[in-house]
């Protein structure tokens, strides 16, 4: 299967670019993350370009009367994704299936001059990633070709890792900010007010976001750590320490989504939180975050609100599954490793040291994020379909 998938894709890059069109995909066929940030500005900006997107049967979202949609990991997909003049995904670009061997030929033959790709990754990494990753994750590097035009970052931390974790011969990474968190740094009080709505999160009540990341274990990606979650006592002191009411939805990773139990959520009180496919939507409409090892720490801290982490297995994920490119304990977010431990990071929550401690890791990591990198990689995108011009306007990390 994966050599004629090779042999497939191969076979598109003698196709006709198709002029004047984008192809985007976005995980397993989702209409999520980046590329969706960038493709709605892009047809803001440019309606009369073509927008095509690899979509998954099980997408749950509605998607705009302009898009043009191919099921993902279809032979119409891939021809698109060669076909097309421009190209946006967020992973780290075009890849073809190589494996070992003889398939490893076909590795110079991906990329296609005629075309602008675009790659946007999809978080600031606090696990290790790649052929970084202490796990078995980094196989997936290592047997395909990963290529690009353009990767994107939202700090020079992130630069720095995809630079060296990506292949074993790095390429440069462009500062341009992280479309999805254009959101989170510009949003006003009617945009939260509608997405709560879109998401049926209840209008006049707080919400606290408990979201996971993946695990090798699909159990450990969600509905163990909810098994230990006092939700009620949770609440509660949400409401004592920052006032209002609070309602608790739980997002896991779609891919553990089932063993996670989230179609249960409606029965426990708790909101679903995979109703919907973009995190951002969900963090926007955020009071406050739980997680444990998710990018997602480093996104929400662009609003200011609480953050706290909750990693009752914080050692084995660490020393075994992934590995970590920061010390843990040094980490702005409050953590704990039990229910009762989280409870009293809680109580204990300090504004004003929270602040401090976000700016100076804001600083740490150069952060660049300024709620217009939509734009500046649609314009990108414009000017390259309107007149072969590559070029992206690039940030430069603030002088300490």
């Amino acid at each position: 299967m994966k050599f004629r998938r090779m042999l497939r894709c191969l076979s598109f890059r003698a196709a006709p670019i198709i002029k004047g069109c984008a192809y985007f995909s976005s995980f397993t066929g989702m209409y999520n993350d980046n590329p969706r940030h960038i493709s709605e500005k892009l047809h803001e900006i440019a309606p009369d370009i073509g927008i095509y997107w690899a979509i998954s049967d099980d997408c749950r979202e509605t998607l705009p009367d302009y898009i043009r949609r191919v099921r993902w990991g279809s032979a119409a997909a891939d021809r698109l994704r060669f076909s097309c003049e421009a190209v946006i995904d967020n992973y780290l670009g075009v890849s073809v299936p190589c494996g070992a061997g003889l398939f490893r030929l076909a590795r110079p033959l991906v990329k296609r001059s005629g075309q602008l790709t675009i790659s946007t990754w999809h978080g600031t990494p606090l696990k290790k990633i790649g052929l970084d990753d202490i796990g078995s994750n980094s196989k997936f590097y290592k047997e395909r070709q990963l290529c690009s035009d353009f990767i994107i970052a939202g700090c020079r931390h992130t630069a720095d890792i995809l630079a060296g974790a990506s292949q074993r011969t790095p390429y440069p990474i462009y500062l341009t900010g992280t479309p999805r968190n254009d959101i989170l740094v510009n949003a006003v009080r009617s945009d939260i007010e509608g997405l709560k709505n879109k998401l049926g999160l209840p209008s006049g009540k707080k919400t606290v976001l408990f979201a996971p990341t993946f695990r090798d274990d699909a159990e450990l990606s969600g509905a163990a750590q909810m098994r230990e979650l006092d939700i009620k006592s949770l609440l509660a002191l949400f409401a004592k320490r920052f006032g209002g009411d609070w309602v608790f939805v739980f997002r896991t990773h779609n891919l553990a989504a089932d063993a996670a139990g989230i179609g249960k959520c409606g029965s426990c009180g708790v909101i679903d939180g995979n109703s919907h496919e973009d995190m951002a939507d969900y963090l926007a409409c955020a009071d406050a975050l739980i997680t444990d090892y998710s990018s997602a720490m480093f996104d929400f801290a662009l609003t200011g609100r609480p953050c706290f982490l909750f990693a009752p297995d914080r050692e084995h994920y660490e020393n075994q599954e992934r590995g970590f490119y920061f010390d843990y304990d040094s980490l702005p977010f409050p953590h704990a490793g039990t229910n009762a431990g989280l409870l009293d990071k809680i109580s204990s929550f300090d504004a004003q040291e929270y602040a401090r401690g976000i700016k100076e890791f804001m600083r740490m990591t150069g952060n660049v994020e300024d709620g217009r990198a939509s734009e500046r990689i649609a314009r990108c995108i414009e000017r390259f379909l309107r007149t072969g011009e590559k070029t992206l306007e690039t940030l430069t990390v603030p002088a300490p």
